[in-house]
């Protein structure tokens, strides 16, 4: 059965302030600070903030709750109030938001949650969601969420910095990589040198070379601690036949049967803070074009033990 777009309008106006206050009971237990404008606040603690959007002719209209630990966000109000979403501030310690769909094919109190579990009364969702917040479905009842919004900033700092750096750092390899006069290897296609290794004690063949890289990671583990993976990017030099190449969506790197003949890396502070140039220790920096001048100077000057 087909409704209009106001009766849909009015289905949701009819129960979005039930919903609104039952999700906002979560806020409460969850000891956060509720947002409600646009308040400009940086200091860290628990924060939530509600927004909402209006049914629309592809999808019922839907009430969320969001959850974060940082500064205040920006309250974002679109389509004439019908849309208000909730945006956080860099650094800030995403965690879940809870949504709930205000189902109107049969214009009756349907809720979906999280697309994941239906009920049919305000009774039962208020009892289904705080079932879930016992049972720590969303993780936020974990007593680590102060630790993990620390190691969260520090791997948002890192991030920002890996995306400015990453690419021409990487092309800055490249190029000492061809200036020693390698082949540069990216994929695994069939190696016409494939049966000419390395000699008896490796150091022989063909000159080749693979730009690899690792971005930063934020993952948690079973019990919700998190950890951070700090970023780098490399580059690999060695004679003989083609190595293995691994790629996945965040990284990429080349495992070599032959004896590598050199691996320049530069390192990226898990803080965000600086890249450094493994092995040496005032090779530091905190812009991509430091970094490039100075792996250009150390080329130079053969630091790296690899020019002939």
């Amino acid at each position: 059965m087909s409704h209009t777009p106001e009766q849909r309008d009015e289905h949701f106006e009819t129960y979005a302030e039930d919903v609104g206050d039952i999700l906002r009971s979560l806020t409460q237990r969850w000891g956060s600070h509720e947002q409600l404008d646009d308040e400009d606040d940086p200091t860290d603690q628990r924060r939530c903030a509600m927004g909402y959007a209006y049914p629309s002719d592809e999808s019922d209209g839907h009430v969320f709750v969001a959850f974060w630990y940082g500064g205040t966000a920006d309250i974002v109000v679109a389509d004439e109030g019908r849309n208000v979403d909730v945006r956080l501030p860099a650094g800030a310690y995403p965690l879940p938001r809870i949504r709930v769909d205000l189902l109107a094919e049969h214009m009756a109190s349907d809720f979906l949650i999280d697309d994941e579990h239906t009920v049919h009364s305000p009774g039962e969702l208020k009892d289904r969601l705080h079932v879930m917040f016992n049972n720590d479905h969303w993780g936020l009842v974990a007593d680590s969420v102060e630790e993990n919004a620390a190691i969260y900033r520090d791997y948002a700092k890192a991030e920002v910095l890996y995306r400015a750096s990453m690419v021409p750092v990487a092309k800055t390899l490249q190029k000492m990589g061809e200036s020693w006069g390698g082949e540069e290897q990216t994929d695994n296609t069939p190696d016409p040198d494939g049966n000419r290794g390395g000699g008896l004690f490796g150091g022989g063949g063909k000159k080749r070379f693979f730009v690899g890289y690792r971005a930063p990671a934020f993952r948690k583990n079973e019990r919700g601690e998190a950890k951070a993976t700090p970023a780098g990017v490399w580059l690999d030099l060695w004679q003989g036949k083609k190595g293995n190449v691994k790629k996945g969506k965040t990284a990429r790197m080349v495992e070599l049967s032959d004896k590598p003949t050199a691996k320049i890396s530069v390192s990226f502070a898990p803080d965000g803070s600086t890249m450094q140039v493994d092995g040496i220790p005032k090779a530091r920096a905190v812009t991509a074009d430091d970094m490039r001048k100075i792996l250009t100077q150390l080329w130079k000057q053969d630091a790296f033990k690899v020019r002939k």
